[in-house]
Formats: structure tokens, sequence, C-alpha cells
């Protein structure tokens, strides 16, 4: 993952976290591009979903239901991969 592209999902999920710890947050909802450049490649490489992920094990985060819409980026590969790894 690029350095300024993982400091801001950092930046973005201390935020969040910091947020769920004055409300209370039912689930988290994704609006695609999950996983950039070409999605998930294959379902025996999820090191590169695994690292996004780790961001979101934050103490009021890491609870939290998160529901994956895919867009375009995470379609260019076979999509299926991304949605087996949510399981």
């Amino acid at each position: 993952m690029k350095r300024a592209r993982q400091n801001n999902l950092k930046s973005l999920t201390e935020a969040m976290d910091k947020t769920a710890s004055e409300i209370e947050v039912d689930f988290i909802l994704t609006t695609g591009d999950n996983i950039y450049n070409e999605g998930i490649r294959s379902r025996e490489d999820f090191s590169y979903a695994n690292k996004i992920m780790a961001n979101f094990e934050k103490q009021h985060l890491k609870n939290i239901p998160i529901y994956i819409c895919p867009g375009n980026h995470d379609c260019y590969s076979d999509l299926k991969n991304e949605i087996e790894y949510s399981y």
C-alpha cells in the first residue's frame, strides 16, 4: 500500500474511532473502491486486504460490522474474491 494512502486511511480510521467513542455507531458502510487499484486478485492473496482492514482494529471500531459496497476498482478483478474475503 502506498505510504500516502496508508497514512490517509490511518488518519481516517483514527477519526472514526474517536467518533465511535462519542456516539453509538451501529455499522460502517463503504461506498466502493475498497481495494485499490484492482480489487483482490486471487483468493489465496488476502494480504493487501488484511493491511487495509487492520486499520479498523481500533478500540471503538473493532466490533462494529462493516458492510461493503463494491466500486468499479473492486470489479477489475474477480469480485467473488472480495465477497469471499468478507466471510
